[in-house]
């Protein structure tokens, strides 16, 4: 094993550790919100974390171009420094035109959402540009295995967020003070890889061309998971009175808690299928490894959830939410599911098969649309989702098996 690579080891278990760590950071953030506000002011907060956390997939997306071209690349570290740099300032540039057009919208979507203001709107707008360049930095830090440097971004954007947002929620500041927090995290995060990237000139044309061809399945596959993560959300936020909004919002935010916490995971693989796919080398243990991993987490979360549902929700929430906890179970199965397709798309994508990041936005597109029909209640929303992730782990699998099959 050669110095360089037992250095990339050991920074990628120091960022699975360090994610980890994030991961529970930023859920003790909305626990907290969760516990010192009321469901209705719950609802609005849990609104902009779903609008930063649905600008997120937007970013990884950015990440996962960035990371897919300088892992699967043939260029020098100063040419990846030179990518990067120059598809940063891109993104930022695109994000400034989002967040124009989502500040001039946040008085009918304030309305539209029955939000008592608009300042979740107008802290993810301020989010937006930054979450975007934010973006194209960790893809170069990931791609390049820089797993320390990844590490502190996401490190210092759960600080920011907690010390800032719960502190201004515990001073007195509601909704605002949450939102602004949010905002905060995403820009001194951005700062932190900023400190660490080059400022090298533009790279050629061919770099260029590279990465944005990379960039659209990207989107299309982030877009999908997006939608499958977080439109149940949106779509009961105006479905329902504020107060019930607020309680299932929060109780969603422990059933997702499965793909937060395996998305390190795929992180951690997707340069290394990158890596090995540009070898000519089969993907079929790092995929099976990775897919089995997640699975073990999720299934005993599910587990948990199922026996004790009552118990983890007034731990986590408070017994004002326990009403809910009969659907923590079915939404942790629902986010299992979901969270080992994301893990074979996601490893499809990085060996260079774009149809990956279609079929996730086909999937996303269809769920979206599913639930828009039938959400009668918590339960019907819930179950819905459970059999539709199903079916997409079935096919996945099976696309998987045989793309194995005809490699072989």
């Amino acid at each position: 094993m050669t110095v360089v690579h037992r250095s990339r080891v050991r920074g990628s278990w120091a960022f699975l550790a360090g994610s980890l760590l994030v991961h529970a950071g930023n859920y003790a953030y909305n626990l907290f919100a969760a516990r010192l506000l009321t469901p209705a002011e719950y609802s609005d907060v849990a609104l902009a974390v779903t609008g930063l956390l649905l600008v997120g997939f937007v970013t990884v997306a950015f990440q996962t171009a960035t990371a897919r071209t300088v892992a699967g690349g043939t260029h020098d570290e100063e040419m990846q420094a030179r990518l990067a740099r120059w598809f940063s300032n891109r993104a930022f540039q695109t994000g400034l035109v989002f967040a124009v057009l989502l500040a001039a919208s946040a008085q009918v979507l304030a309305l539209r959402f029955r939000t008592e203001s608009m300042a979740p709107f107008i802290g993810v707008a301020i989010a937006l540009p930054w979450a975007f360049q934010l973006g194209a930095r960790r893809g170069w830090a990931q791609g390049s295995g820089r797993f320390g440097s990844l590490t502190a971004s996401f490190q210092v954007e759960m600080a920011v967020r907690i010390l800032l947002g719960i502190g201004a929620v515990a001073a007195g500041f509601g909704v605002a003070g949450a939102v602004g927090g949010l905002t905060a995290s995403v820009i001194t995060s951005v700062v932190v890889l900023r400190s660490r990237s080059s400022e090298a000139a533009i790279p050629d044309p061919g770099a260029r061309r590279e990465i944005l061809a990379a960039l659209i399945p990207s989107l299309a596959l982030l877009a999908g998971e997006g939608l499958m993560n977080h439109v149940d959300t949106i779509i009961v936020k105006q479905a329902f009175a504020p107060d019930l909004a607020g309680r299932f919002a929060a109780v969603a935010l422990l059933g997702r808690s499965v793909f937060f916490l395996t998305w390190p995971v795929s992180v951690l693989l997707f340069p290394a299928a990158a890596e090995k796919a540009a070898r000519g080398e089969s993907v079929g243990r790092i995929t099976a490894r990775g897919v089995g991993a997640v699975a073990a987490a999720g299934l005993l979360a599910t587990a948990v959830g199922f026996a004790v549902p009552e118990w983890v929700i007034g731990l986590a929430l408070g017994e004002g939410y326990a009403v809910e906890a009969g659907i923590l179970g079915p939404y942790l199965l629902a986010t299992t599911l979901f969270a080992c397709s994301a893990t074979l798309t996601s490893l499809k994508l990085a060996t260079g098969d774009n149809l990956a990041g279609y079929a996730s936005l086909a999937a996303g597109v269809v769920v979206t649309g599913a639930l828009t029909v039938f959400h009668a209640s918590f339960d019907v929303v819930v179950w819905v989702q459970v059999i539709l992730m199903a079916a997409y782990l079935v096919a996945a699998a099976l696309w998987t098996l045989r793309g194995g099959a005809q490699k072989q």
